[in-house]
């Protein structure tokens, strides 16, 4: 067989093999699928390097966290305006004149002579800063209370005074009873309500009323032309506590016996502009002075400052303490005092006149004029 004829015949060999094989893959589609795979495996390769370094690279604590990222903590917003301590403000009605009084869930404010219609006790929850119950009470209401698992508002008139009942279990008004009546168009307006030892204890004209709540029979204690006008009533130890000039008297809860005052004018607390007990202590206030009293002894424990201006302004009767804080308002400032230290802080401004009360360790005062209820932070 010739060379020629060899190749001829490989040659064909060729051709057959490649028909059995198809057309040959055109080289575009070819380079195409290299890239791809190509590029399929520099991710994946990537990939890993980006697991493997959030696996092995260290977490940061939260002091390493940008400013920005880091969880906010809550903060009370404050009102506009006012000073920084003073954190909320609620609204709880217009009204000329209001009371407070506090008891372990709830702050009571009686809007007072309201025109038209009935004055209303309006409970706060402290916890939520939210009105919970309206509650009508009637006309002429002028002081409110708690005390011997109820609320109590007193209203008096020259011609009459009552003391209305009303449940903090039902937000209901459960009863009234009558404390006097009178056809004396002259007759005695009853204020300074205090409810303890089982009887209502007000300042009146006559003098120092107390009124037993399970006899419903009125008594004068304490007169007032023997005494000198009386300012200031307070509840501390087992005895109810009233000021006079510059004296605080004192009777005994449980038979309205009258003890030995306890003669406070060498300290210049004259004429006494209230008491308030708290923490178990009794604190009588006078200008300008918060004058802190053993109602166990009667001894004088120890005298503050309250930071005042003028000493003269401050508001008979609009005084309050508790373990924590012990507190006085004028028209215009609120002034707190420290009772652990006995050191005032500087006064909070407040926009007008209102009532002042102490609880859930909260200083609470009203804003008659813009019908509110102002939470204050009693820290310095």
């Amino acid at each position: 067989m010739t060379v020629d004829t060899r190749g001829r015949r490989a040659a064909q060999a060729v051709v057959k093999a490649a028909e059995r094989l198809g057309p040959a893959p055109e080289l575009g589609g070819v380079r195409r699928r290299m890239r791809r795979r190509a590029a399929i495996r520099a991710g994946l390769a990537g990939l890993a390097v980006v697991l493997a370094a959030m696996v092995l690279w260290p977490r940061p604590t939260p002091h390493d966290q940008p400013e920005s990222i880091r969880p906010a903590e809550p903060v009370l917003s404050g009102v506009p305006g006012m000073d920084w301590r003073v954190r909320d403000a609620i609204p709880t009605g217009q009204t000329t004149r209001t009371d407070l009084a506090v008891s372990p869930d709830a702050v009571w404010v009686l809007n007072r002579n309201r025109l038209p219609g009935q004055d209303l006790l309006v409970r706060v929850d402290p916890a939520t800063d939210r009105v919970v119950a309206r509650i009508a009470v009637g006309r002429n209401a002028t002081r409110v209370a708690t005390g011997e698992g109820s609320v109590w508002v007193l209203r008096s008139s020259p011609e009459r005074a009552d003391l209305v009942q009303v449940d903090p279990a039902r937000n209901l008004v459960v009863g009234s009873r009558q404390v006097w009546a009178t056809s004396d168009p002259d007759g005695s307006l009853a204020e300074q309500l205090v409810v303890a030892g089982g009887s209502a204890w007000f300042v009146a004209q006559p003098g120092l009323v107390r009124y037993d709540l399970r006899s419903n029979a009125a008594q004068t204690v304490l007169s007032a032309s023997r005494y000198s006008p009386l300012s200031g009533l307070a509840a501390a130890g087992d005895s109810i506590w009233v000021g006079s000039a510059g004296s605080v008297l004192r009777v005994r809860q449980s038979d309205a016996a009258a003890l030995a005052p306890i003669n406070l004018a060498a300290l210049g607390v004259i004429p006494i502009d209230g008491l308030a007990s708290g923490g178990g202590t009794l604190w009588v206030f006078g200008f300008g002075q918060a004058v802190n009293v053993d109602p166990a002894t009667g001894r004088v424990v120890a005298t503050a400052e309250l930071r005042t201006d003028r000493p003269a302004d401050l508001q008979p009767g609009l005084v309050a303490a508790d373990s924590t804080v012990v507190a006085a308002r004028s028209r215009a400032s609120l002034y707190l005092l420290d009772p652990a230290a006995t050191r005032a802080q500087a006064p909070v401004p407040l926009p007008g006149p209102g009532a002042l009360t102490v609880g859930a360790g909260t200083v609470w005062v009203t804003d008659n004029a813009r019908g509110r209820l102002l939470r204050v932070d009693p820290q310095p």
